[in-house]
């Protein structure tokens, strides 16, 4: 057990909460600035000619629509590139939910998992397949912390080292049986939630 997990409670009707500052890639975000650009200076030009058509012809053209279009990825393409410079990630329990989120970016996102509904949590990198290879190097998904949960898995910590990711499993561990021994009244805190002998549908609160 390390020092950051040692003799730790955790009262669960106060939050856990932990931050992940997401690590800037350097080659990712110049990149993603160099796609900007392109989207702005054609966005200007499909939107220019849209506006020329519009006044001169007096009908809606097909410019108006692809400069619609380009409005979009070009505000996507900034999306991931705030990602690189202001993202985190932040995990925290509350009550007897564990939420996982990712911010600092225009489109943020959470997911929201059950506690009794976590099977596991350890370390493992996120595996990147053909369908997932975009995602991953643009570093909207990933991470060493795999949760399990109804037969899923979510991964959190892009930017943590193997030894700073097993840290906060131990402590997110910690801090997630405590809240479930509160919440069935056990007053062991050392005992492990995720031992499958505490699987007693009959115990977990509704």
């Amino acid at each position: 057990m390390t020092e950051i997990t040692k003799n730790l409670y955790i009262n669960p009707n106060k939050k856990m909460e932990k931050k992940f500052k997401k690590q800037t890639n350097g080659t990712t975000l110049f990149m993603l600035c160099i796609y900007e650009l392109f989207v702005i200076f054609f966005s200007i030009v499909w939107g220019y000619a849209s506006v020329i058509e519009i006044i001169y012809d007096k009908k809606t053209s097909d410019f108006l629509i692809v400069f619609i279009v380009l409005v979009f990825i070009g505000i996507l393409i900034l999306d991931w590139i705030m990602w690189q410079l202001r993202g985190y990630e932040c995990i925290k329990t509350d009550n007897l939910t564990l939420t996982i989120k990712k911010g600092g970016k225009i489109f943020s996102s959470s997911n929201i998992i059950n506690l009794f509904d976590i099977d596991n949590i350890y370390l493992e990198d996120y595996r990147t397949r053909l369908n997932t290879l975009f995602v991953k190097i643009i570093g909207i998904r990933g991470g060493k912390i795999c949760i399990e949960y109804l037969g899923r898995k979510t991964y959190i910590g892009q930017s943590l080292t193997d030894k700073e990711a097993l840290d906060n499993i131990e402590y997110i561990k910690k801090a997630i049986n405590n809240t479930k021994h509160e919440s069935l009244g056990i007053k062991n805190q050392e005992d492990n939630w995720f031992n499958p002998r505490y699987w007693n549908k009959e115990n977990i609160p509704q």
